[in-house]
């Protein structure tokens, strides 16, 4: 068994043809979870064991790599509310309209992306949002409040959206 303490980086645009890959997969919620062992596609099985604070694994995380092996993080594809604002007005309604549900939001390019539950996606459609069923990966998950702060001066970078929009203070 092979025990991971440490992500090795993202393989989303890195050349892995010279290597054998092989795939963890996972459900969405299960990327915040601090240990998880779970058998990969190619039947290894694999323990994660990574404790950082407000840890979160990202599709294509990579867990283990070698000469001949890589060993990658596959978020499958969920149901999923999809959202496609048309003004910040509505966007920022539709967050707050989902914050009060207590719903994780994800951001992915114009979309808001929210995992599928009947009573949230009827809420969204007679509010005249235009709701859409689909299938996503969950990645992008907003937070409001950062994981870093700024310390003597120096702005640590920020997993969260925020840290996008906001001005670089250095």
């Amino acid at each position: 068994m092979k025990i991971i303490s440490e992500i090795l980086g993202n393989a989303k645009g890195k050349d892995s043809s010279s290597k054998e890959v092989d795939f963890f997969d996972l459900e969405w919620f299960e990327t915040t979870r601090k240990i998880l062992r779970k058998t990969t596609k190619n039947g290894e099985e694999v323990a994660v064991r990574i404790l950082k604070e407000n840890f979160r694994i990202k599709h294509n995380d990579i867990f283990f790599e070698d000469a001949n092996k890589l060993i990658i993080a596959n978020v499958l594809p969920a149901d999923a509310v999809i959202l496609q604002p048309k003004t910040m007005l509505e966007m920022g309604t539709i967050c707050y309209e989902i914050g009060n549900q207590h719903i994780p939001i994800f951001i992915e390019d114009n979309e808001i992306i929210i995992p599928y539950e009947d009573p949230i996606y009827n809420l969204l459609n007679r509010s005249g949002y235009n709701p859409i069923k689909g299938k996503r990966i969950f990645e992008n998950m907003l937070k409001a409040t950062p994981d870093n702060v700024l310390t003597n001066d120096t702005l640590i970078d920020m997993d969260s959206l925020f840290s996008k929009v906001l001005p670089n203070k250095n």
